[in-house]
């Protein structure tokens, strides 16, 4: 998967500092599930996406659905995991990380996000 980094280019925030993005079916498939716990600023972008579950997860993740031009569509905070979460019809993908990820960004629906590719 490739390192991302995902910014609030309406807020000049970060929202998620090292994330991977997950394009194929098996890694959009897999995503958080069987990972004991995301380190601060980890998470994953999932793309396409228009709905999320947290079956067998071990923990809350925020959720965050943009659009096809990757504005804020919808934000579900701490989502306790065996949780259904729908982004609506206009989500096309979903920004994954610990709780607080929203708040600590201050990203609200209508925010226009970036996803970079990361340097390490």
């Amino acid at each position: 998967m490739e390192k991302v980094e995902v910014r609030n280019a309406s807020r000049g925030t970060i929202v998620l500092p090292r994330g991977l993005l997950a394009l194929s079916w098996k890694d959009r498939l897999v995503g958080l599930m069987g990972r004991r716990a995301l380190g601060p600023g980890e998470g994953l972008v999932i793309l396409p996406c228009e709905s999320i579950h947290t079956m067998w997860m071990r923990f809350p993740i925020d959720a965050i659905f943009v659009d096809p031009r990757n504005v804020v569509v919808k934000t579900c905070p701490s989502v306790v995991p065996f949780r259904f979460r729908f982004g609506g019809w206009a989500a096309h993908a979903v920004i994954e990380g610990t709780p607080g990820m929203i708040d600590r960004s201050g990203t609200r629906v209508g925010d226009q996000i970036e996803v970079r590719e990361r340097e390490e």
